[in-house]
């Protein structure tokens, strides 16, 4: 017969916190919170590692009191540990995220291993809006530190999903070197989920922050040698930026006043694209959209994944696109004799139309042409199964969160509709113009694709505008024209 009595053992062994025989006194905290507990030495040895190898083994025999300092945890934190070597106990429920991290820390110290991976547990598990509202705090405690390569992981693989609160917080001015470092060199997927003038942004408010002579300083009054400290600052992080994916106004607006700060490699190797390359990529001239929305439209045209940011977003690998403006409404004339004589089937298209009701905008693309039978100008966004073609919508040249695409039922493959951030959302399934009246037809109901069959009543619903400009391009492919 086995009779176990841990209870009453534990209550037994946690009396003698409050006897007068102990033989350690451990000093923790930092004034003006600082506190001395107790303690014994074989309890602390058996416990930890850590106290262990700290403690004497010999120090009973000596009958002498041993003082231990611990100015890095706190006095509630050491007094939860000490809890739980004298009772075997722990209670993290009604504690805040900051207490369980702050635990997780003691712990890792005292090489506490089987209390560490229940608190790293916990806190992800319990605390993961905390630890994303402290992203800082947290990674410039723990990055790179073996133990805690699981709470790293969830931190950074989640920060580079969707970077854009911390990047325009004040708590990523004060990220460590290291981990910036490493998000701009290590994480390609940190460059692809935000725009990368996002992150130049931050990258220079970050320097400007971790250079005294510049903090609280109006740039109006910098000086050649403060332009020459913030280089100083940045020298091992502009390397890393993409500065090709940033487009061509955000570059002038953002990235040329700090040219001085920049490689003058990089610079050069900036300016060939913008002057060179860049002009291939963006519709030239427009008086409609500006080259932001081209890299909206050639992503639509790869069908590349439909997320935001991701989809303002091209880079090196990416095809480049040429586009030929071959009929513009303010030049030629708004009616479809001039659209129809301009504008061939059969031919890659692209149309962009700016209404006079208001700042919205239509895009219209079809890899066949658009239909121009009886004097009706057709652009379609489903039915034509053998096609190409999408219909996009925007407020105006600046809205980048609230777009509206229709594609074609065949246009796009079902695993670009993966989550709640695929962009999709549609405002109109075809147009047609005829003349300067622009007709937009919505089947409320449609399925986003022509594999989600639905059972709901379809109801056309047709608005019309009045045109007060249209530009037709023929797009070009890669490696054609």
């Amino acid at each position: 017969m086995i009779l176990e009595f841990h209870s009453s053992l534990l209550k037994d062994i946690f009396s003698i916190l409050d006897t007068e025989d102990f033989n350690i006194i451990i000093r923790v905290g930092e004034a003006p919170d600082t506190k001395k507990f107790r303690a014994h030495s074989n309890i602390l040895r058996a416990c930890s590692q850590y106290f262990k190898e700290v403690i004497p083994a010999d120090v009973i025999k000596k009958d002498i009191l041993f003082t231990i300092y611990e100015s890095n945890i706190t006095p509630s934190i050491f007094e939860i540990i000490l809890n739980y070597f004298y009772m075997g106990k722990l209670d993290l429920d009604d504690r805040s995220g900051a207490d369980n991290f702050r635990l997780l820390l003691a712990c890792d110290h005292l090489l506490l291993k089987e209390l560490f991976h229940f608190v790293q547990y916990h806190l992800i598990k319990q605390h993961s809006p905390w630890i994303r509202q402290n992203f800082a705090l947290v990674l410039n405690n723990i990055f790179n530190l073996p133990n805690f390569i699981i709470l790293q992981d969830f931190c950074i693989n989640f920060f580079c999903k969707n970077p854009l609160p911390l990047l325009t917080s004040n708590d990523f001015q004060s990220l460590d070197k290291y981990i910036l470092s490493y998000l701009l060199y290590k994480r390609d997927d940190f460059h692809v989920h935000i725009e990368e003038v996002i992150i130049w942004n931050s990258l220079i408010e970050w320097g400007i922050k971790q250079t005294p002579e510049l903090d609280n300083k109006d740039q109006e009054e910098w000086t050649d040698i403060d332009y020459e400290n913030l280089k100083d600052t940045l020298s091992n992080f502009v390397p890393f930026i993409k500065f090709l994916n940033i487009i061509s106004e955000d570059f002038y607006d953002k990235v040329r006043p700090y040219e001085t700060i920049i490689p003058n490699n990089i610079y050069e190797e900036i300016m060939a694209y913008h002057l060179v390359e860049q002009p291939k990529l963006c519709i030239y001239n427009s008086k409609i959209i500006n080259s932001r929305f081209v890299n909206v439209i050639v992503n639509l045209i790869d069908k590349n994944e439909l997320k935001y940011p991701s989809i303002f977003v091209r880079n090196e690998n990416n095809p480049i696109y040429r586009f030929k403006l071959i009929y513009r409404g303010s030049r030629d004339g708004i009616d479809n004799i001039s659209f129809g004589t301009r504008c061939k089937n059969d031919v890659i298209s692209l149309v962009l139309i700016k209404i006079r009701e208001s700042d919205k905008i239509f895009v219209g693309y079809n890899s066949v042409g658009f239909n121009l039978d009886r004097n009706i100008i057709s652009i379609f966004a489903y039915n034509h199964r053998y096609t190409d073609h999408f219909i996009l919508s925007f407020k105006n040249n600046e809205d980048t969160q609230n777009m509206k695409i229709s594609y074609g039922a065949y246009s796009f493959p079902e695993d670009k509709f993966v989550d709640q951030n695929t962009l999709y959302d549609s405002e109109c399934d075809s147009l047609y113009i005829i003349d300067q009246k622009l007709y937009i037809k919505h089947i409320e109901g449609k399925a986003a694709s022509c594999y989600r069959r639905t059972e709901r009543t379809y109801r056309t619903i047709a608005n019309v505008y009045t045109i007060e400009e249209i530009e037709a391009y023929a797009v070009f492919k890669p490696l054609e024209g």
